[in-house]
């Protein structure tokens, strides 16, 4: 247990009074959640406003761990994939995703082309998915994104629904200290990244037979007693 002493994160007044930069904070703030989402093991899942706090040295004290859950790199790996397909308007690429996340139809006469027409839907009405652009990006099209799902009667874990929860909470946060913060540059480097690790994994696995063979070989070049 540990006090923290600090300013509430969307006090603005008090915050500009204390002389802190909306801006920097509003990219420390939400770059916090998501090094959680996309690099730790378990995620605070609830970037409420009352839950971060600025102290006096520029630290930032988080509070209530009431809602926190696991990620695994599998989940990473799936849920950047979703968030691609969201980048990259592909309706069919983000149903395949959420279908690995997990997602269940709760009834029986639930089509895959009901929800696919729905979800086009949204992309194309919400033509502000897209890397370049600056404002209500990613995170406001996940929160419409969501409409088409319940539409669909189409339930996701609870742990994905938390996590895209949480990055559309965590995008609010930024905005309420910076009007014109954009999470999509912070999300589309954890994805890059998230996306480049999972092939680098598996180029080295396809390199591991190769590998093992040179091995072998070099190990016959060499006396008995040299190789414990």
């Amino acid at each position: 247990m540990e006090r923290i002493r600090g300013i509430g994160i969307l006090d603005v007044q008090s915050l500009d009074k204390a002389g802190f930069d909306r801006k920097e904070l509003a990219k420390r703030s939400v770059g916090f959640w998501l090094k959680m989402v996309f690099e730790s093991e378990a995620f605070h899942a609830d970037p409420h406003p009352g839950n971060l706090f600025v102290e006096p040295d520029g630290r930032l004290g988080l509070v209530d761990f009431g809602m926190v859950c696991q990620v695994d790199d599998e989940v990473r790996w799936r849920l950047a994939n979703a968030l691609k397909a969201i980048l990259d308007r592909n309706a069919d690429l983000l149903i395949d995703a959420l279908i690995e996340l997990g997602a269940v139809s709760l009834r029986l006469e639930g089509s895959r082309a009901s929800l696919r027409k729905d979800v086009k839907y949204v992309m194309v009405h919400y033509p502000t998915i897209h890397l370049q652009n600056h404002l209500e990006t990613v995170a406001s099209s996940l929160g419409q994104l969501f409409s088409p799902l319940r539409r669909n009667h189409i339930q996701l874990p609870s742990n994905t629904f938390l996590l895209l929860k949480t990055i559309v909470m965590a995008q609010s946060l930024g905005r309420g200290l910076d009007t014109e913060f954009d999470i999509t540059p912070m999300l589309e480097s954890s994805v890059i990244r998230i996306i480049k690790k999972k092939y680098s994994i598996i180029a080295a696995l396809r390199r591991m037979p190769v590998a093992t063979a040179q091995l072998a070989r070099l190990a016959g070049d060499y006396p008995s007693g040299w190789i414990g």
